[in-house]
Formats: C-alpha cells, sequence, structure tokens
C-alpha cells in the first residue's frame, strides 16, 4: 500500500529507530487488514478504539505499541486533531517484583574475594540491603567497590 510507504518515510523524517519504523508499520498493516479499509484517510477515531478493544494483545508494552503506531499515524499521515492522545487510553503498567539474589551465591561470590576492604564494604552493602544507587555513592567516596559489577 503506498499508504504505509508514506508514514515509513514520515517517521524516518522524524528520526525514529529502524526497529521502531519496522514494528509500527507491520502494526499498521495489521489494523488496515483486520478492518478491511479500503480507504485509510477514512479511518475514525471509533474504529481505532473498537479495534484496540477487541485485539488480543500479548502484553502491556505490545498494547502500547500498537497505540502509538495508530496515534502517529493519525497524526502524521491523516492529520486528524479529533484523535487526540488522551481520547485513546493507555493499560495500567505491570507491576513487577525486584530480583532477588540467593544468599548462597552471595557468600560464594563474597568469599572469593581476597581484598579485606573490599569484602568489608560488598558485605556491609550486603548485609544492609543497599541499593544500587546507595552503594554508587559509598563507591565514589571510597572507590571500594569495582567488585560489584561481578556479583
Amino acid at each position: 500500500m503506498k499508504i504505509l510507504k508514506i508514514f515509513e518515510e514520515k517517521l524516518r523524517y522524524k528520526y525514529y529507530s529502524e526497529k521502531t519504523i519496522v514494528l509500527y508499520i507491520s502494526y499498521l498493516k495489521a489494523f488496515l487488514n483486520e478492518n478491511y479499509i479500503k480507504d485509510p484517510y477514512q479511518i475514525t477515531l471509533n474504529q481505532i478504539t473498537t479495534f484496540l478493544e477487541k485485539k488480543k494483545f500479548t502484553s502491556v508494552s505490545q498494547q502500547n505499541q500498537y497505540i502509538g503506531a495508530l496515534k502517529l499515524f493519525a497524526k502524521y499521515i491523516l492529520n486528524k486533531k479529533q484523535i487526540h492522545l488522551s481520547k485513546i487510553d493507555r493499560p495500567r503498567s505491570e507491576k513487577k517484583l525486584p530480583r532477588v539474589i540467593d544468599n548462597d551465591h552471595i557468600k560464594i561470590q563474597l568469599s572469593k574475594i581476597n581484598n579485606l576492604k573490599h569484602k568489608a564494604i560488598l558485605t556491609l552493602t550486603y548485609s544492609i540491603g543497599l541499593r544500587v544507587s546507595e552503594s554508587n555513592i559509598i563507591k565514589s567516596k571510597f572507590g571500594y567497590l569495582k567488585y560489584l559489577s561481578y556479583l
């Protein structure tokens, strides 16, 4: 379709990354094919929202990518002001739990450190549960945490 080529050129003009361009083109193509749209210039907000409500997404990020692709298409190609960013709701973000490191793994890694100062600062870091950013503050002040990246 000619409209896909125009959309691709517009994304390249706006300096979107190659992966984003390929992804947005494929999502737009899926939207046009699934809705049997003959004239892409006649797409309405109702068609977009109906498509997004019926589509089964594999993840929240995929849903956001579809929304982003369709919004950019409406904005840059259709020049539709009524399809505004606030009219299409985005999904709630996923809540991910932090990764926990096994105690035995930490003990093994700490036992491999020969330098007493390094071992002390890392033991302190793990025993009181410092975050990486807090450990970096100690690193910048004392310079003892060069082994932190290996654990």
